[in-house]
């Protein structure tokens, strides 16, 4: 899976701030959406994603 750079950025800056490791907080944001929605992974991730980042933002 590819992760644009602001995105990965964003994760790493945002699970220093939480004191864990960044790859833990993109499992997370992955696999919760995952464990409820039965559409296919991609499509979870890329919705996730989008949505933390209009958060952020």
């Amino acid at each position: 899976m590819w992760i644009d750079t602001n995105e990965f950025e964003w994760f790493r800056a945002r699970a220093e701030r939480e004191g864990r490791g960044y790859q833990t907080a993109m499992n997370d944001a992955s696999s919760a959406p995952a464990k409820e929605d039965h559409r296919p992974l991609p499509d979870i991730v890329r919705d996730v994603v989008r949505d933390e980042l209009r958060a952020a933002l």
